[in-house]
């Protein structure tokens, strides 16, 4: 017997607002957001604290994480530059 799970693990990311439904990935194309670390940070930055898996001070490392890393990259990129 196999059992369908419905939950809707991102509910969390969807809203409506003024009759228009807005999720991160939505956002993400209001704003011309491409880069996947920056849209890592923005979907995590939404919903700090909202989840109820962690708590804000640990979403908001995560972002700080992110934002380390994306930084790291940006640095590699720059000094592969011209090799």
């Amino acid at each position: 017997m196999s059992t369908t799970n419905t939950e809707d693990k991102g509910a969390h990311y969807r809203f409506e607002y003024l009759g228009a439904k807005l999720d991160p990935a939505r956002i993400a194309l209001i704003y011309g957001i491409v880069h996947p670390c920056q849209f890592s940070l923005m979907k995590k930055a939404l919903c700090t604290g909202k989840r109820g898996k962690k708590s804000t001070i640990e979403d908001l490392q995560d972002i700080k994480s992110a934002c380390d890393r994306w930084i790291e990259m940006i640095k590699e990129d720059e000094s592969n530059v011209g090799n």
